[in-house]
Protein backbone atom coordinates (compact mmCIF):
# COMPACT_ATOMS: atom_id res chain seq x y z
CA UNK A 1 0.00 0.00 0.00
CA UNK A 2 1.39 3.34 -1.12
CA UNK A 3 0.22 6.86 -1.78
CA UNK A 4 1.90 8.65 -4.69
CA UNK A 5 0.60 12.19 -4.88
CA UNK A 6 1.92 15.49 -6.22
CA UNK A 7 4.90 14.14 -8.21
CA UNK A 8 6.09 16.56 -10.90
CA UNK A 9 5.82 14.05 -13.77
CA UNK A 10 4.33 10.72 -12.68
CA UNK A 11 3.73 8.57 -9.65
CA UNK A 12 5.34 5.46 -11.22
CA UNK A 13 7.71 5.24 -14.20
CA UNK A 14 8.57 1.73 -15.39
CA UNK A 15 10.90 1.47 -18.40
CA UNK A 16 13.85 -0.23 -20.14
CA UNK A 17 12.81 -3.73 -19.05
CA UNK A 18 11.82 -2.77 -15.51
CA UNK A 19 8.93 -4.57 -13.81
CA UNK A 20 6.40 -3.25 -11.28
CA UNK A 21 3.71 -5.01 -9.26
CA UNK A 22 1.46 -2.66 -7.30
CA UNK A 23 -1.73 -3.17 -5.33
CA UNK A 24 -4.03 -1.25 -3.00
CA UNK A 25 -2.41 2.14 -3.61
CA UNK A 26 -3.60 5.68 -4.35
CA UNK A 27 -1.91 7.41 -7.29
CA UNK A 28 -3.41 10.87 -7.70
CA UNK A 29 -2.75 14.53 -8.35
CA UNK A 30 0.50 13.99 -10.25
CA UNK A 31 1.88 16.55 -12.74
CA UNK A 32 1.28 14.43 -15.85
CA UNK A 33 0.55 10.73 -15.29
CA UNK A 34 -0.33 8.36 -12.51
CA UNK A 35 1.81 5.61 -14.06
CA UNK A 36 3.89 5.31 -17.25
CA UNK A 37 5.12 1.98 -18.63
CA UNK A 38 7.44 2.45 -21.62
CA UNK A 39 10.38 1.15 -23.65
CA UNK A 40 9.83 -2.51 -22.79
CA UNK A 41 8.70 -2.09 -19.20
CA UNK A 42 6.06 -4.38 -17.69
CA UNK A 43 3.61 -3.77 -14.88
CA UNK A 44 0.76 -5.44 -13.07
CA UNK A 45 -1.55 -3.21 -11.05
CA UNK A 46 -4.53 -4.36 -9.02
CA UNK A 47 -6.93 -2.71 -6.58
CA UNK A 48 -5.52 0.81 -6.97
CA UNK A 49 -7.05 4.24 -7.43
CA UNK A 50 -5.63 6.35 -10.28
CA UNK A 51 -7.32 9.74 -10.23
CA UNK A 52 -6.93 13.46 -10.78
CA UNK A 53 -3.64 13.14 -12.66
CA UNK A 54 -3.12 16.00 -15.12
CA UNK A 55 -2.94 13.91 -18.31
CA UNK A 56 -3.68 10.17 -17.76
CA UNK A 57 -4.14 7.66 -15.01
CA UNK A 58 -2.12 4.97 -16.83
CA UNK A 59 -0.02 5.38 -20.01
CA UNK A 60 1.58 2.36 -21.71
CA UNK A 61 3.91 3.44 -24.52
CA UNK A 62 6.23 1.72 -26.99
CA UNK A 63 6.75 -1.74 -28.43
CA UNK A 64 7.41 -4.40 -25.83
CA UNK A 65 5.68 -2.41 -23.08
CA UNK A 66 2.94 -4.47 -21.39
CA UNK A 67 0.61 -3.68 -18.52
CA UNK A 68 -2.05 -5.76 -16.76
CA UNK A 69 -4.66 -3.58 -15.04
CA UNK A 70 -7.16 -5.40 -12.78
CA UNK A 71 -9.87 -4.16 -10.43
CA UNK A 72 -8.80 -0.51 -10.34
CA UNK A 73 -10.72 2.75 -10.12
CA UNK A 74 -9.37 5.05 -12.85
CA UNK A 75 -11.25 8.33 -12.76
CA UNK A 76 -11.23 12.10 -13.21
CA UNK A 77 -7.90 12.30 -15.02
CA UNK A 78 -7.21 15.35 -17.20
CA UNK A 79 -7.23 13.61 -20.60
CA UNK A 80 -7.71 9.85 -20.46
CA UNK A 81 -8.06 7.05 -18.00
CA UNK A 82 -5.78 4.60 -19.86
CA UNK A 83 -3.64 5.35 -22.93
CA UNK A 84 -1.96 2.69 -25.08
CA UNK A 85 0.40 4.01 -27.75
CA UNK A 86 3.15 3.19 -30.23
CA UNK A 87 2.85 -0.61 -30.21
CA UNK A 88 2.25 -1.15 -26.50
CA UNK A 89 -0.19 -3.69 -25.04
CA UNK A 90 -2.63 -3.47 -22.13
CA UNK A 91 -5.01 -5.96 -20.55
CA UNK A 92 -7.86 -4.41 -18.57
CA UNK A 93 -10.11 -6.57 -16.42
CA UNK A 94 -12.84 -5.58 -13.93
CA UNK A 95 -11.89 -1.89 -13.85
CA UNK A 96 -14.11 1.13 -13.38
CA UNK A 97 -12.97 3.92 -15.74
CA UNK A 98 -15.08 7.05 -15.25
CA UNK A 99 -15.18 10.81 -15.54
CA UNK A 100 -11.96 11.29 -17.50
CA UNK A 101 -11.91 14.50 -19.57
CA UNK A 102 -11.47 12.88 -23.00
CA UNK A 103 -11.52 9.06 -23.19
CA UNK A 104 -11.81 6.23 -20.76
CA UNK A 105 -9.45 4.14 -22.94
CA UNK A 106 -7.46 5.49 -25.90
CA UNK A 107 -5.58 2.98 -28.10
CA UNK A 108 -3.42 4.65 -30.75
CA UNK A 109 -0.78 3.59 -33.29
CA UNK A 110 0.25 0.55 -35.33
CA UNK A 111 0.59 -2.54 -33.19
CA UNK A 112 -1.03 -1.01 -30.10
CA UNK A 113 -3.45 -3.48 -28.53
CA UNK A 114 -5.96 -3.52 -25.72
CA UNK A 115 -7.89 -6.50 -24.36
CA UNK A 116 -10.77 -5.24 -22.22
CA UNK A 117 -12.94 -7.58 -20.17
CA UNK A 118 -15.75 -6.97 -17.65
CA UNK A 119 -15.04 -3.25 -17.26
CA UNK A 120 -17.22 -0.18 -16.85
CA UNK A 121 -16.29 2.83 -19.01
CA UNK A 122 -18.74 5.51 -17.95
CA UNK A 123 -19.30 9.26 -18.15
CA UNK A 124 -16.04 10.17 -19.89
CA UNK A 125 -15.81 13.61 -21.50
CA UNK A 126 -15.78 12.50 -25.15
CA UNK A 127 -15.77 8.70 -25.54
CA UNK A 128 -15.62 5.47 -23.64
CA UNK A 129 -13.08 3.83 -25.99
CA UNK A 130 -11.12 5.33 -28.89
CA UNK A 131 -9.15 3.17 -31.35
CA UNK A 132 -7.13 4.79 -34.14
CA UNK A 133 -4.11 4.77 -36.46
CA UNK A 134 -3.80 0.99 -36.82
CA UNK A 135 -4.54 0.02 -33.22
CA UNK A 136 -6.75 -2.85 -32.04
CA UNK A 137 -9.16 -3.32 -29.14
CA UNK A 138 -10.96 -6.51 -28.12
CA UNK A 139 -13.83 -5.68 -25.75
CA UNK A 140 -15.84 -8.36 -23.94
CA UNK A 141 -18.54 -8.13 -21.27
CA UNK A 142 -18.19 -4.39 -20.69
CA UNK A 143 -20.64 -1.64 -19.88
CA UNK A 144 -19.89 1.50 -21.90
CA UNK A 145 -22.40 4.23 -21.13
CA UNK A 146 -23.11 7.94 -20.70
CA UNK A 147 -19.96 9.11 -22.47
CA UNK A 148 -20.50 12.58 -23.94
CA UNK A 149 -20.06 11.81 -27.66
CA UNK A 150 -19.37 8.13 -28.44
CA UNK A 151 -19.29 4.85 -26.62
CA UNK A 152 -16.75 3.47 -29.13
CA UNK A 153 -14.79 5.40 -31.77
CA UNK A 154 -12.72 3.56 -34.44
CA UNK A 155 -10.75 5.55 -37.03
CA UNK A 156 -8.21 4.54 -39.70
CA UNK A 157 -8.14 1.79 -42.29
CA UNK A 158 -6.02 -0.61 -40.20
CA UNK A 159 -7.77 0.11 -36.90
CA UNK A 160 -9.97 -2.65 -35.54
CA UNK A 161 -12.37 -3.20 -32.66
CA UNK A 162 -13.89 -6.57 -31.81
CA UNK A 163 -16.92 -6.52 -29.51
CA UNK A 164 -18.63 -9.39 -27.71
CA UNK A 165 -21.44 -9.32 -25.11
CA UNK A 166 -21.18 -5.59 -24.28
CA UNK A 167 -23.77 -3.05 -23.18
CA UNK A 168 -23.17 0.23 -25.04
CA UNK A 169 -25.63 3.05 -24.36
CA UNK A 170 -25.92 6.79 -24.07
Amino acid sequence: ECTLRGCAKCGFLVFDGGNLLCSDSVVSGNGLYGMVVQNGGTAGVEGNRFGSNKHAGVLVHGRGSVCSVRSNDISTNGEMGVGVQSGAEVRLERNRVTGNMHAGLFVDGDGSRAAVKDCELLENGVRGIGVQSGAEAHVTGCRIANNTQEGLFVSGSRSKATLQDNDIAH
